[in-house]
């Protein structure tokens, strides 16, 4: 599993990290055992956080972007070869 490192600023708590990278607090004390209490204050602590989730919904929007970038590209390209055709 790749996990994310996140240092702890100040006001910090596990549940405000939690709420910030959208995951629950159990799954932050779960990677994190130095941490007894999510509502402790832990400036400067490195932070192990869970990978993101990625959805299907993610997922089919790159998918969708993707696909009109390239024919973006291509129409920029052809658009370029058209105008110095012209020149």
């Amino acid at each position: 599993m790749l996990l994310r490192i996140y240092v702890a600023g100040y006001g910090d708590t596990l549940r405000t990290i939690a709420s910030k990278y959208e995951t629950e607090t159990e799954v932050l004390l779960a990677l994190n055992l130095q941490i007894p209490d999510p509502d402790q204050l832990i400036h400067w602590t490195q932070i192990r956080l869970p990978p993101p989730v990625y959805t299907l919904h993610t997922f089919l929007i790159r998918k969708w972007m993707s696909k009109h970038i390239k024919r973006l590209r291509l129409r920029m390209i052809l658009g370029i070869v058209e105008l110095v055709r012209n020149q």
